[in-house]
């Protein structure tokens, strides 16, 4: 990783973290972290950001940490910290899941010779990384 790209992901980092911080502070409850967590997984599966927005600012918007607590908190009911915890990584999953395939309809193109559509992959966005990073 390039310096400048590591300053890029812990200003969106800090951008991410003050933005959960704020969410969180409005609403009591176990509710706005749960949301914060899906909403950004929701977003990595459909934007498929760069450092800056997607380990920067989801990434600190978004908390594993604070959901920890939550699950561990021996004060809390057990049911309600299972179901939190299961919950969550599954709400998660199914969030990215919907995201991704959101974005692989935006991106589904076309070819002349063909008329089966063509789905951007994992593989052809981490090579078209790769080749900016080469031309950078």
């Amino acid at each position: 990783m390039k310096f400048t790209e590591g300053i890029a992901a812990g200003l969106g980092a800090a951008l991410g973290a003050a933005l959960r911080y704020a969410a969180i502070g409005l609403f009591a409850g176990l509710w706005p972290l749960i949301i914060i967590n899906i909403l950004g997984s929701f977003l990595m599966g459909r934007t498929r950001p760069g450092v800056f927005w997607g380990k920067g600012v989801l990434g600190g918007f978004t908390s594993f940490s604070a959901y920890a607590l939550v699950v561990a908190d021996p004060a809390g009911e057990i049911f309600v910290r299972i179901a939190y915890a299961a919950g969550t990584i599954a709400l998660c999953i199914v969030a990215w899941l919907l995201g991704d395939q959101l974005f692989r309809r935006a991106h589904r193109n076309m070819t002349d010779n063909d008329s089966s559509p063509l789905i951007a992959t994992e593989a052809d966005i981490l090579k078209d990384q790769l080749e900016e990073e080469e031309e950078a």
